[in-house]
């Protein structure tokens, strides 16, 4: 979800997504995902049928770009269709999200839902709280650990990984981006 979209031919990376400029977004770090883990097994009696709730950060899509910029040096800006605007950029976006049940919940359907969660800001971390526990991972600190440049590193969704559907952006449609 935080690869751009389309990389312009003078290198400007355009993140898309359909959440407006105040949607937000809890992030999270794959370290601190492991860190939560190992606290769960540590602090098994008072966490055992809690959810935890975490994050590493709670980010709206202009802060991700600014960091972006920030962090790359490499120029970015932000792009937010409508739900309709955005679904129409892709190619399967009614194939099925899991290939195994052909008649399941579509693509678009599973990500209509989960976007509109960003931009009505429902998911809701405290962040205070997060920080006594353990001290969050920036999303400046995630860039630079990580060496994040924008590029995707590999396919969007498993089963397009594992060439279980065809879901790919129609490439006419980017252009405008």
């Amino acid at each position: 979800m935080l690869s751009p979209f389309n990389i312009r031919p003078d290198g400007t990376r355009v993140f898309v997504a359909p959440i407006g400029d105040t949607g937000t977004m809890p992030l999270i770090a794959l370290n601190d995902l492991a860190w939560w883990v190992r606290y769960i097994f540590d602090n098994a009696p008072s966490t055992t049928g809690k959810n935890l709730e975490v994050a590493s950060h709670v980010a709206t899509f202009p802060e991700i770009v600014e960091t972006f910029r920030h962090v790359t040096g490499l120029p970015a800006e932000y792009k937010s269709p409508s739900m309709d605007e955005y679904f129409a950029l892709w190619n399967g976006d009614k194939i099925p999200i899991a290939s195994e049940v052909p008649d399941g919940k579509t693509w678009e359907s599973n990500f209509r839902a989960f976007f509109a969660t960003w931009r009505d800001n429902i998911v809701k971390r405290d962040m205070k709280w997060i920080a006594s526990v353990h001290p969050p991972t920036t999303l400046e600190k995630w860039m630079r650990d990580t060496g994040y440049t924008g590029v995707p590193a590999g396919k969007f969704l498993k089963n397009t990984e594992d060439r279980r559907n065809n879901l790919i952006r129609i490439r006419g449609k980017v252009a405008k981006l």
